[in-house]
């Protein structure tokens, strides 16, 4: 068994946050998915309630891989 996890920057704040790529939040910049931080996304879903934008429990942790 083997986990995976991305070392990344926020697109928002440019704080370094690490992050499963398949479930973390993002936004798009210059066509290119960039990821949040989580409190980045939450500011975002507070903001925009009607984008419906929820945080998946487990963007933040590693995945499990095979």
């Amino acid at each position: 068994m083997a986990f995976m996890f991305c070392l990344g920057f926020c697109a928002n704040c440019k704080k370094s946050v690490t992050f499963n790529p398949s479930k973390v939040p993002s936004i798009r910049v210059n066509g290119e998915k960039e990821p949040l931080c989580f409190e980045c996304a939450t500011k975002w879903s507070r903001l925009h309630p009607e984008a419906k934008f929820e945080i998946d429990p487990e963007a933040y942790e590693p995945e499990e891989v095979s």
